[in-house]
């Protein structure tokens, strides 16, 4: 039976302000900081003289024996500096802490912590950022700055760490459980997505898919590819619906083997027509085929509706929609599965517009990328997903810049290939049939 605190972080973070970027952040670091708080042993391997910040050139920044600290978070030093982590010693210790997780690293920001640091004689600043998101050179040359830190680097040190008791231990305990949702776990050896069906197998595959949803959050925080959305695409609360989607997994025990995809799904505006999604698939090729990573433009909620009464849906969807007011369309059921069967026909032009963008040749073998229709769902084959994964292991950081390169591409190529155009040539034949064929 679990605890009632089992998961306690992860169970937290489902009852949160919703807020898709800034919160998912500063929720980690207020976990981060409470366990830190409490933990001595976990203070000592990061603040002591060998731990991970201070340890080596410069221990004698870190704090001193006995000094007792005091922990804040988001504490504002001026108008635009306000730290993720502030730590203070009674005998002149400061140490401000930068901490990424879904965001870019920022050496701008660790700048601007410094002109504060400079002010007192042992003050210190570092940075906490995902490995997949460590930059080849820090940007900053200060001796005051104490480098980058990893959280997977975190990880390895909190699973090393001797028991502290049951309280200390447990919150922990969820502090990894966290720390694995968002990511940012070492994944280590090979990834055995395409061997045995094993347990193990899954939950690698889910770790790397953790990471996956990292870089597709901050792809969705790109504020100026997604302004590129058509109208279609934008959700009148201003948040941007690029959703990570969970791991799928179908099938029991030995074979046939469980079938995995990792699906990134932007939803359109008005209902669920034409959503488009970033999919990437892990199936063993027995069972399924060769697995590929794909794109899918996807009507097929909307079609299970309109095929069960065609004629109604297609009047709801409109006037749902604002699309038009009050009026009765009056067509009969083959018309309106023929106006259905036009738009999927768009839709799979739509898709091979996205085919042909220049960029995504660049990327991508012609020799693998097709298109396909399925029912409503048309298929845009991109490439083998051991072409994204490597053939044997995966390295995260490599996979994470090339999986975010492939979905900024493809995102970028569906902007510009007119997605408004299946949805909005339906509603001008049903509503003005006498304009003619579209």
């Amino acid at each position: 039976m679990p605890t009632p605190l089992d998961g306690l972080f992860v169970r937290l973070i489902n009852h949160r302000v919703s807020d898709e970027h800034a919160r998912w952040e500063d929720y980690l670091t207020e976990c981060f900081v409470h366990l830190l708080e409490h933990d001595h042993d976990l203070q000592e391997r990061l603040l002591g003289p060998e731990g991970l910040i201070f340890g080596g050139r410069h221990a004698e920044r870190g704090p001193r024996p006995g000094e007792n600290l005091t922990f804040a978070t988001q504490v504002s030093l001026d108008r635009y500096s306000r730290p993720d982590v502030h730590i203070t010693g009674d005998q002149g210790f400061l140490l401000l802490v930068e901490c990424k997780a879904g965001a870019p690293y920022d050496p701008r920001q660790i700048r601007r912590y410094l002109q504060h640091a400079s002010k007192h004689s042992r003050g210190s600043v570092a940075a906490l950022i995902p490995r997949r998101g460590r930059p080849v050179d820090s940007g900053v040359d200060d001796p005051e700055f104490q480098g980058i830190v990893e959280w997977e680097q975190v990880v390895d040190l909190l699973r090393a760490l001797p028991a502290a008791g049951e309280a200390v231990d447990l919150l922990r305990a969820s502090l990894l459980q966290l720390l694995d949702t968002y990511g940012l776990v070492p994944i280590e050896g090979k990834l055995p997505w395409e061997q045995q069906d094993s347990a193990e197998g899954v939950e690698a595959v889910r770790s790397l898919c953790r990471v996956l949803s990292g870089e597709a959050r901050l792809v969705a925080g790109d504020a100026e590819r997604m302004g590129r959305a058509p109208d279609l695409y934008r959700p009148d609360d201003g948040r941007w619906r690029l959703l990570p989607g969970q791991l799928i997994i179908q099938g029991k025990g030995k074979p046939p083997r469980k079938v995995m995809a990792h699906p990134v799904v932007l939803h359109p505006g008005i209902g669920s027509f034409g959503a488009f999604v970033f999919n990437v698939g892990f199936m063993h090729a027995g069972t399924a085929g060769v697995p590929t990573v794909s794109l899918i433009f996807d009507m097929q909620r909307r079609a299970n509706a309109y095929q069960r009464s065609a004629s109604k849906f297609l009047q709801q969807y409109l006037l749902a929609g604002g699309l038009i007011e009050g009026q009765e369309l009056e067509f009969d059921e083959h018309r309106a599965m023929d106006l259905w069967a036009r738009a999927v026909r768009r839709g799979t032009r739509v898709m091979q517009r996205v085919a042909e963008h220049s960029a995504m040749r660049e990327l991508f073998d012609d020799e693998h990328m097709k298109v396909s229709a399925v029912g409503s769902q048309i298929w845009l084959t991109l490439a083998p997903t051991t072409a994204l994964l490597g053939q044997d292991s995966a390295d995260p950081v490599r996979v994470a810049v090339r999986y975010r390169k492939w979905l900024e591409v493809c995102l970028d190529a569906f902007f510009d290939s007119d997605p408004t155009e299946p949805v909005a040539r339906l509603v001008a034949e049903a509503v003005m049939p006498s304009i003619g064929r579209f």
